[in-house]
């Protein structure tokens, strides 16, 4: 059986060395890539199932991922843009992420 991949997301963990999740995500916008954060708030934090449950690991996860733009419709260019401007942050000393 033959499967086909249908993304609609592709969601990385910006650690703290990388600094704020959306400072990295603002530096992404600037240069052209848009992010999306898609679960900004724990499933247990929410007003429909909060709870007094301590989930640590949770709460950190919810604020360092960043989802990157993944669709059909992006060509081969496009996510070599994406993967060009998350490599040069990345890689780009921590100071620079702050700023």
């Amino acid at each position: 059986m033959e499967y086909e991949a249908h993304g609609h997301q592709y969601t990385v963990r910006i650690g703290a060395a990388l600094g704020d999740r959306d400072t990295f995500a603002q530096h992404l916008q600037q240069a052209g890539t848009g992010t999306s954060v898609h679960y900004p708030v724990p499933l247990h934090r929410s007003p429909a199932y909060v709870t007094a449950i301590d989930l640590p690991h949770t709460d950190t996860a919810a604020e360092q991922v960043l989802s990157l733009p993944v669709h059909p419709g992006l060509t081969t260019a496009q996510i070599e843009n994406v993967a060009q401007a998350v490599t040069t942050l990345a890689l780009a000393p921590a100071r620079e992420h702050a700023a």
